[in-house]
């Protein structure tokens, strides 16, 4: 066994030459019959500074809603200037059915999704309801807002193959279709607030979650309606929320999230709340479920909640991912008038950014290298769904690129730091990466991938602000380089 330095690791390291002591210990490492252990867990560190920069990221931040689905067309052409010059990957399709007509217009649906997954890397937020329709013969006259629940059945027999084709740029489905606008108020058929008929409100809730993939998320418009799809009578400071086990393991429980339509509008939001109970439970249930909506009306409580401190401090209290940059805009003005439009603009969901990496910079092909990271997620929600995340090494000559798997995103919770360790040195739980025998020497660049494991297409791909993202590939380039010998 080669013999060790005799004088303290730390020493070694601060020698002003840096580039000697790095290949000295980089050979005492490798050399047959040295081990890990032998030597301090000591890896070269690189920080990364905080960033400011607002980018566009997939299924959160602020959204577009210019025109109901089934009226005003997308085009490609509009929705990548939103990503480009808006940094918003966004856009709300509220599709309007037809109560009195058992078909679904298939056709105009696949053609509005199609352009869709044609943009750079936007998603739908989700919702069906009906086009109101007078009452015959009422006086004064009134409105039917929705369908009887068997032609909502019929509806959605047609819709759930639809949501199958295109669940690759559905961000989250709203339960929708009772009541006006699909929020699930007054209604003649599933009826009243105060007076719901839960049992037929809960099959479609209940149809949503029991027939589309178990990693789209479906949102309620109260929380008192979450309750009830889970068998629950009331909704009270005991009912339980969702945790971790049910966001990872995408239990009903963790597949229901919240959509609040008349954000900041009062204390009840109009009618959202019942009491502080409800809202109590839609803070601590959106630690893990998703959260989001828009603002309504003129703040009953004007100079007060819709300011800029109290409506922050609500968001990241309740964990909010995605808000309606079109409605109601004295609300977005108002954001923007008071300078925290850009926070908001950064916080929404989640925002991932590097506090440190750690890797030496030379390695032998066929052996290990040791990566360590430290991530924090300063946005206000967890991701909507866990992401893989790859460690990415490049030919700096050929650009062939080799992929480690290191984690996956889902414990990257709101205002939480995490620290990836793969390495083999003591108080470390994970073994270090092994480079294939057949890997080309040279120098390589490294990267991080967080990708979309549903299309592995860069454009759905997670950029980290405070590195050089390629939006070819889809990499944040990190600042550490590695040699293979």
């Amino acid at each position: 066994m080669p013999a060790l330095i005799p004088c303290p690791l730390e020493n070694v390291m601060n020698k002003p030459n840096g580039r000697f002591t790095e290949l000295l210990l980089s050979a005492i490492l490798t050399a047959p019959g040295t081990t890990f252990a032998q030597l301090p867990g000591v890896l070269p560190s690189i920080d990364y500074p905080a960033s400011s920069q607002i980018i566009p990221n997939p299924e959160r931040g602020l959204y577009h809603h210019t025109g109901d689905c089934d009226k005003s067309d997308f085009s490609k052409t509009t929705l990548d200037s939103y990503k480009m010059r808006e940094n918003i990957t966004l856009v709300m399709c509220l599709y309007n059915l037809d109560m009195d007509s058992p078909q679904v217009p298939i056709a105009k649906f696949r053609e509005q999704a199609l352009k869709v997954r044609a943009s750079d890397g936007l998603k739908m937020i989700l919702r069906f309801a009906y086009s109101p329709k007078p009452i015959e013969g009422s006086n004064p006259v009134e409105m039917r807002l929705d369908a009887p629940l068997a032609r909502v059945q019929e509806h959605m027999a047609q819709i759930l193959p639809l949501v199958a084709e295109f669940q690759d740029v559905i961000a989250v489905i709203q339960s929708g279709f009772v009541g006006e606008w699909g929020e699930g108020a007054d209604s003649k058929n599933f009826g009243n607030v105060g007076n719901e008929n839960w049992g037929d409100r809960n099959k479609i809730v209940n149809n949503w979650l029991d027939n589309t993939p178990s990693h789209i998320q479906v949102q309620i418009r109260r929380p008192l309606m979450k309750a009830k799809a889970l068998d629950y009578a009331d909704l009270d400071s005991s009912t339980p929320s969702a945790t971790f086990a049910d966001y990872k393991n995408k239990t009903r429980m963790g597949r229901i999230g919240h959509h609040n339509d008349c954000f900041l509008r009062n204390a009840s939001d109009s009618n959202t709340y019942r009491n502080v109970v409800d809202k109590d439970y839609v803070t601590r249930d959106s630690d893990f479920v998703s959260v989001g909506g828009e603002t309504c009306g003129r703040s009953i409580l004007e100079g007060a909640r819709n300011d800029c401190p109290s409506a922050i401090a609500e968001m990241g209290a309740l964990n909010y991912g995605y808000l309606n940059k079109d409605w109601a805009p004295i609300y977005i003005e108002g954001f923007q008038d008071q300078g925290c439009l850009p926070d908001i603009e950064r916080r929404l969901g989640y925002r991932y950014e590097l506090i440190s990496t750690s890797m030496r910079s030379s390695a032998t092909r066929g052996g290990r290298i040791d990566f360590e990271m430290t991530i924090i997620n300063r946005g206000w929600a967890a991701a909507m769904r866990p992401r893989p995340v790859k460690l990415v090494l490049i030919h700096v000559n050929s650009n062939q690129e080799y992929k480690f798997d290191l984690t996956t995103t889902e414990d990257w919770l709101p205002g939480q730091r995490r620290t990836i360790a793969r390495s083999q040195f003591p108080n470390r739980n994970n073994s270090s990466l092994v480079l294939p025998a057949t890997m080309p020497v040279g120098n390589y660049r490294v990267a991080l991938s967080i990708e979309d494991s549903l299309t592995g297409q860069p454009k759905y791909a997670v950029r980290i602000p405070n590195t050089k993202f390629d939006s070819v590939k889809g990499f944040n380039y990190l600042i550490n380089q590695l040699l293979i010998n």
